[in-house]
């Protein structure tokens, strides 16, 4: 949450397109500038829109201080309405995640929270995170903690089959609902930016096809991330207008069609 998507610490990049040119975006450093931001339809163009020679990112120093707050629950479904509350309190987290059978807490989910900065910082933080939610935090630590995130890392990454949701933050308690054959039990979900990531050894096609239906219907999309047979399900497709959209930017970028990547 805190830091944002990778996007939006893209600062310059050079570009080779499907005819040959070579565009210089961007620069290296963080400034205001006017004109067309091609960064970002690039970043996720996922390789349609031409090849990235070079990339510049913004970094980050390491922070001086990092804690791990916690608030477990039984079931994962009852800890979305404190992670929206935490999206809106004074401070904004580094994350806001809430993650389903975490072994490194006894098979609990939990509503994690990572706050950075100097230590009088993050203290202060965390009193009004805990004053907006109401309820005290615990806090996790050397190799608790490290084993906490690393799980929250992984999960939905490991598994021969996995799907990613995205839906406004507001209908995520819907789309649990709805995903108890698909292994939400264990999903990651990022509150903040309204992702879910569930990831399983045996979810159906039929399952992930019932799901798409419903996330659909509440105006998200649904995407296969990885499926380890031949019956895989379907993607969200896009919109219309999205689509011509999409193969406005393809026929200037590459009018020949030479780097759509399923050719």
């Amino acid at each position: 949450a805190g830091y944002g998507s990778l996007r939006n610490h893209v600062l310059g990049a050079t570009l080779v397109t499907g005819d040959g040119r070579v565009l210089r975006l961007g620069g290296k450093v963080v400034k205001n500038v006017a004109g067309y931001d091609l960064l970002r339809p690039v970043v996720g163009g996922r390789g349609r829109l031409g090849i990235l020679t070079s990339v510049c990112l913004r970094a980050f120093p390491l922070p001086a201080h990092e804690r791990v707050l916690v608030l477990k629950g039984a079931k994962l479904k009852s800890l979305i309405e404190p992670a929206l509350l935490a999206g809106t309190a004074p401070v904004l987290p580094v994350s806001i995640v809430v993650v389903g059978q975490l072994s490194a807490l006894g098979g609990n989910s939990a509503l994690i929270l990572r706050l950075h900065g100097a230590e009088s910082t993050v203290n202060a933080d965390q009193s009004a995170i805990e004053k907006h939610l109401g309820i005290s935090l615990d806090r996790l630590a050397g190799e608790e903690a490290d084993g906490c995130l690393t799980e929250v890392r992984d999960r939905g990454g490991l598994e021969p089959r996995c799907v990613e949701v995205s839906v406004l933050p507001s209908r995520l308690s819907e789309v649990v609902a709805a995903a108890d054959e698909v292994g939400v039990a264990k999903a990651v979900i990022d509150s903040y930016a309204g992702r879910l990531r569930m990831g399983s050894d045996d979810m159906s096609a039929d399952a992930v096809s019932a799901l798409r239906g419903v996330v659909e219907s509440l105006g998200g999309a649904l995407r296969v991330a990885r499926w380890d047979c031949v019956t895989r399900p379907q993607d969200t497709s896009c919109r219309d207008a999205e689509l011509q959209l999409s193969r406005r930017l393809e026929s200037i970028f590459d009018p020949s069609g030479v780097l759509w990547p399923a050719r």
